[in-house]
Order: C-alpha cells, then structure tokens, then sequence
C-alpha cells in the first residue's frame, strides 16, 4: 500500500503511537476509532445541554486520547483543553467552544472516513477458505488466551481479508475490533461461537 495521507492527522505518529505494524492495521484502527469517537461526539452534545460536566470531562477526555493515539494532535489538544474546563466546572466557555470543537471534530472524521473508504483493505473474494479462516481462529483464541500482542497483531492483519465473507465476515470484524480494542475475552467468546 502506498503512503497514506490524512487532513488533520499526523500518519507516521499515529502508528507509531498506535503501534500499527502496517498501513493495513492503522486502516483498521482508524475505522475502529471513527465509530468509537462518532459515538461519544453525539453524547457530548447532550453533556453541555444538560450541563453535565463531569459526564462530558470523562468523554471528551476519551476523544482526547483517541486522537492523541492516531495523530490527530491538533483536536487532542482542544479536547485536553475542553477537558480541563469540565473539570474546572466552566460550562459557560465550554458552552462558547464546543460548537467550533464539533465543527473541526466532525472534519477529521470525515476526512478519516474517507480514507477508509478509499483504501478499505478488505479483499472482495468469490472462494473463501473456510478451513483457513477456522484455522486462523483458532490460532487467534490461543494469542488471546496468551495475551501474544505479536501474534495478536500478525493474525489480526491476516483475517482482515476475511472481512468481506459473505457469512463470517460481520463476525470476524467484530472479532478484530473487540481484539483492537483489548476486549480480548468477549473476542474469544465471539470464536467460540463461530467455531
């Protein structure tokens, strides 16, 4: 895959700081991190409507070290900042900040959803291996028993091409996301059942 550029995100310091082996995983991290900080996005919103500050410190505080960990130090640090301010119980000027933090928020997932899209590494296939993919699940569980991040990581990449099976693929993506996100026991759970 060639060099991989996003608006607002440093690439080579977030996977180094995300520990992504290839531009495949950090693709992966990156799709994982797009839905987790969607999410907690729309819940800020109704934080500084109710004027929940101490909810909002504890999200925007998760945003923060989410960007921080793909590279996206520039709305890390306006999190920080907006997190500092919910501590401090400033709903007023968190009131006055919060829309612009949205706006440059909602850019960076965008242009991070667009790169995903673009370079999706998922391997459209009509002849799916099922004795390989069984095989690599297996594999996957005794990693995740183990907690081998190195073989976690090598197996994570390899499956990722199975993303696109036709009856396995929405299983084993929610399997790698569960392992990305070190849910490791709900992942072998998911294993279980489909072995």
């Amino acid at each position: 895959m060639t060099e991989l550029t996003i608006a607002g995100v440093n690439v080579e310091q977030g996977m180094r700081y995300s520990a992504a082996s290839s531009y495949e995983n950090y693709i992966q991290i990156l799709n994982t991190f797009y839905e987790e900080v969607k999410e907690k996005l729309d819940v800020l919103t109704g934080c500084v409507e109710k004027g929940d500050l101490s909810l909002y410190a504890i999200h925007v505080h998760a945003i923060k070290s989410a960007c921080a960990s793909i590279g996206a130090s520039e709305v890390s640090q306006v999190a920080e900042a907006l997190e500092m301010l919910g501590k401090n119980g400033e709903l007023e000027i968190i009131k006055s900040s919060h829309k612009e933090f949205m706006k440059d928020a909602t850019i960076l997932l965008n242009n991070i959803q667009q790169v995903i899209k673009e370079r999706s590494v998922a391997v459209v296939q009509e002849d799916f291996n099922d004795d390989e993919i069984t095989g690599k699940l297996k594999e996957l569980r005794v990693a995740l028993k183990d907690y081998d991040i190195i073989v976690i990581d090598q197996l994570a990449e390899d499956l990722h091409q199975y993303t696109s099976h036709p009856t396995l693929g929405a299983s084993i993506n929610e399997i790698l996301h569960n392992t990305f996100i070190t849910s490791y026991d709900k992942a072998i759970k998911q294993i279980d059942e489909i072995l």
